[in-house]
């Protein structure tokens, strides 16, 4: 996180190409970052390690599709990234490990009483996926609160969320392993003095805001408990407990009956 707003992002991929295509690796790898509006990429350096030693770093060309060079274009809310690799006679040729460095500009929103960033780390489309994803977000000192929020194409175990944040370090962590992921979307709330620099601001107040939208979404939460309404826990009684929790419900409500009727006998 940086003071002007900006997030420098260190994306790393290890493909499997064997494994995702039937007709054998390709040369040309495709990756895509999803921006919200005003936010734009710069300072981008991609670089590919396709022999598991070295990284080489790849030039960016729109105009050429010869191995060592990379074409970046923007198509709507998202940056389009397409990388022509060197053609290669290796095992590890199959697994390349790319590394996408970049910056979104505008990343967050400073409101009166909170900055907000929303944050797509993970989209990946058609018959792919990712099964073993490690998000890391600092926001590089100590912070009064910190709210981060969390929504997969899963539904998360609530009793085992995937997120954790520390507001006295300024990290928050994502991780799931062995898991089909298809998207990430991360979503964070922390005083303005981190981002002292931003020029995107709103008057408007956006934390309490935030967590009743990320609750509509039921998404995972960290740092700031959800408050669960009676009927939520029942709710969250009865996955527990099951068929178990029906009948406990059934003899409370029979043994109140009867308390009851014995009271108005006894007058």
């Amino acid at each position: 996180m940086n003071e002007d707003g900006s997030l420098s992002v260190i994306n790393e991929i290890d493909y499997d190409f064997l494994y995702a295509f039937k007709d054998g690796p390709t040369p040309i790898i495709n990756f895509k970052q999803k921006v919200f509006r005003g936010q734009k990429l710069k300072n981008v350096i991609v670089a590919v390690d396709d022999l598991g030693d070295n990284p080489l770093k790849f030039e960016q060309d729109n105009s050429s599709k010869k191995g060592g060079t990379y074409q970046l274009t923007k198509n709507g809310n998202y940056y389009q990234f397409k990388i022509y690799r060197y053609k290669r006679d290796y095992e590890n040729w199959n697994y390349p490990r790319v590394t996408y460095k970049y910056t979104i500009t505008n990343a967050v929103k400073t409101y009166k009483d909170a900055s907000d960033l929303n944050f797509k780390a993970v989209e990946i489309r058609g018959e792919n996926w990712a099964d073993d994803v490690k998000v890391t977000i600092e926001l590089g000192q100590n912070v009064k609160f910190l709210d981060a929020y969390s929504n997969t194409n899963e539904h998360d175990d609530m009793y085992e969320p995937p997120l954790k944040a520390n507001n006295k370090t300024g990290l928050v962590r994502f991780k799931k392993d062995d898991d089909v992921v298809e998207s990430v979307r991360l979503r964070l709330i922390f005083p303005n003095s981190v981002v002292n620099q931003n020029q995107n601001l709103s008057s408007k107040s956006i934390r309490s805001e935030a967590y009743y939208e990320e609750e509509g979404l039921n998404s995972a939460v960290a740092g700031r408990p959800r408050r669960k309404s009676i009927f939520r826990k029942i709710y969250d009684l009865f996955n527990m407990f099951g068929l178990l929790f029906i009948v406990m419900i059934i003899a409370v409500i029979a043994l109140v009956v009867r308390i009851l009727d014995f009271i108005f006998k006894s007058f």
